[in-house]
């Protein structure tokens, strides 16, 4: 086994002692999921009515006393243009969440190991993603998860746009620049 095996092996111990549970969320658990992550009031309503619509898995982690990581797979039609005209048929990951206290622990890999399987349940033929160009922390997990770049220069940006919170408390509407990575299954 090579280092970066042990490691991997190290943060799957880890996260299995973190993480108590992993559950899929529903439109009334939501709330307790967004306070304990601190989410976006916005984002958690977008999320609430994709539920609704069955639009959207979305999936969180809990130790004993909280969640700790969530994660929101659309297995209906995306929000970008992109993603439906370069990869039908793929689910797409939204927003992997993981608290600072509770990252590089293996919590993100075991969310992904479930949204990768509930993508194969329902029969996509793959998953994709879009990451934050500096995010180098996730695009690392992401490339050790097989994930490639769908364009090989890492040129192509996916522009998603996001409905925010700002800091006076105001909505705001903003588009965020987004490198997209996929997986078959």
């Amino acid at each position: 086994m090579n280092a970066a095996e042990r490691s991997e092996q190290a943060d799957q111990t880890k996260s299995s002692e973190l993480v108590s549970s992993v559950e899929h969320i529903s439109p009334d658990t939501l709330d307790l999921v967004a306070r304990d992550l601190k989410m976006d009031p916005l984002y958690v309503e977008k999320v609430r009515r994709e539920i609704q619509a069955n639009k959207l898995i979305f999936i969180a982690a809990k130790n004993d006393a909280a969640y700790i990581a969530s994660v929101g797979l659309c297995i209906g039609e995306a929000d970008e243009d992109y993603f439906r005209t370069h990869l039908p048929g793929y689910a797409i990951v939204y927003s992997l969440i993981v608290n600072e206290s509770n990252r590089r622990q293996g919590v993100a890999t075991n969310l992904m190991d479930v949204v990768e399987s509930e993508a194969r349940h329902v029969g996509k033929a793959g998953v994709a993603l879009g990451v934050v160009p500096d995010n180098e922390s996730a695009r690392r997990l992401y490339e050790k998860r097989g994930y490639t770049y769908v364009e090989p220069d890492e040129v192509a940006n996916v522009e998603s746009h996001w409905d925010i919170t700002d800091e006076s408390g105001l909505p705001q509407h903003v588009a965020v620049d987004l490198i997209p990575m996929a997986k078959e299954l």
